[in-house]
């Protein structure tokens, strides 16, 4: 339930009950199918009734079975979609049944058409984001250095030692490890701490601050336990292999 991206399985799955309403609307249906198999009944007599004295020759003229076989194609047209409108009505209320039980509630307002509560809603956040610290290292999401955050020189062809090199991407990835990334739940954590948080066991973390006891879930990382066992456990195998490589080359 703490993935914005899908919605939850138990509100779609199979197992789900469809709501069966019996009222004067759901009367009204069945005698309205009622009617119209009985027009459906009619109209493909018209199309295919033989004469009486010659079982080869149709009774009604080619432009009457015609006009039948037309106003007999619109008519289950007609009532496929109203079908299709039928089901989708009775899935929208069982979906809503399924969040009552299961204590959904919706997290926001009415939409309003005003670009204040847009505004308001962002300089809320940014400001919030200063009082906020990570919450597996415990420090500030922020650097206190606002240019620590500023886009690094690019390399220039021939101009570099590999020291520098490396002194470069080092700063580089510096910036990448402590930027501030807010997970579903609405804390921040830096972006090495996360990607550890996530990736390392036991998987299934719940949130690190304190109070919160929602699963962490962040774009980028897969959310199935199983996939990030596998994943870590290929990720451990390839390192034993170099290891062994290293060691077998140093003897």
């Amino acid at each position: 339930m703490s993935n914005p991206v899908r919605v939850p399985r138990e509100f779609l799955s199979n197992d789900v009950e469809v709501r069966e309403v019996f009222d004067k609307a759901a009367l009204e249906d069945m005698q309205k199918d009622v009617e119209t198999l009985k027009k459906v009944k009619g109209l493909r007599e018209v199309n295919d009734a033989k004469d009486a004295h010659n079982g080869k020759k149709f009774a009604n003229s080619a432009k009457d079975r015609q006009d039948a076989r037309r106003t007999l194609k619109k008519l289950t047209e007609a009532e496929l979609e109203s079908d299709a409108a039928m089901q989708q009505r009775m899935k929208d209320l069982s979906v809503e049944d399924a969040k009552r039980a299961a204590g959904w509630e919706e997290d926001f307002e009415d939409p309003q058409p005003s670009l204040t509560c847009v505004l308001e809603f962002l300089v809320d956040s940014v400001k919030k984001v200063r009082a906020e610290v990570c919450g597996v290292c415990g420090k500030p999401v922020l650097d206190a250095d606002p240019t620590s955050y500023a886009k690094k020189e690019q390399k220039k062809a021939g101009e570099e030692t590999m020291a520098q090199k490396k002194a470069r991407r080092a700063a580089a990835q510096a910036v990448k490890d402590k930027r501030p990334c807010r997970v579903h739940c609405g804390h921040f954590y830096h972006a090495k701490c996360l990607e550890d948080y996530m990736l390392e066991p036991p998987f299934g973390h719940t949130c690190a601050v304190a109070g919160c006891d929602r699963p962490v879930f962040y774009p980028g990382y897969n959310d199935d336990k199983k996939v990030l066992e596998m994943n870590y456990n290929n990720l451990q195998a390839r390192k034993r292999e170099v290891e062994d490589a290293v060691d077998m080359f140093n003897m």
